[in-house]
């Protein structure tokens, strides 16, 4: 299968980050814009990982490439698999062109998204702004139990919509009730409640 192990390993590189395909822009510009990040914090040292991370899943990529095309066949219904055809070629050839032509060219695909990814990061640094000065100028305070952490979420979703969820944040002491009925007790000399 010659033609199936060249375009899977156009893939594989491109997968890993070799510069001149479309994963080394990625990379690039992903790595590149962590470590200049003035919002991430210890960015230098994360990127750092990140870096052994690309060297690890290239090792383990390469590898992977290895064993499937150059080792030994184990299964005999694999022997006589038929390569690529003609309809499956001419599907590959521009998904291989554009490896190659964002890899080469990439300011004609970025440049397209430069003004909204601009609009996208001044906005989130502004908000994150805003948010470290809120939290410089009120001190933080937390519930003084479970209890009422609990039943301050609970008033403010009600009773019927879940407490946790990706849209929820956990309620300010402020908002929380002065006291939280206890369950009643069990009563006393008849059995188990």
């Amino acid at each position: 299968m010659p033609m199936f192990a060249a375009v899977f390993l156009i893939v594989t590189l491109s997968s890993i980050g070799l510069p001149g395909t479309n994963g080394f822009v990625g990379e690039f510009l992903v790595l590149f814009g962590s470590f200049q990040s003035e919002f991430l914090p210890r960015a230098h040292w994360l990127v750092a990982v990140a870096a052994l991370g690309v060297v690890f899943g290239a090792v383990y990529m390469l590898g992977m490439y290895l064993r499937m095309f150059f080792g030994p066949v184990r299964n005999p219904r694999n022997e006589g698999l038929p390569d690529l055809s003609g309809r499956e070629i001419a599907c590959f050839v521009p998904l291989v062109v554009l490896i190659f032509a964002i890899g080469v060219i990439p300011g004609a695909f970025t440049g397209r998204m430069s003004d909204s990814v601009t609009r996208t990061c001044v906005a989130y640094e502004a908000r994150v702004r805003a948010e470290a000065e809120i939290r410089r100028s009120e001190p933080l305070q937390e519930p003084r139990s479970y209890s009422e952490w609990a039943g301050a979420a609970f008033e403010i979703r009600g009773a019927g919509e879940p407490m946790l969820g990706a849209d929820w944040n956990p309620p300010t002491p402020a908002s929380a009730p002065a006291a939280v009925a206890a369950p009643p007790a069990p009563a006393s000399g008849g059995g188990e409640p």
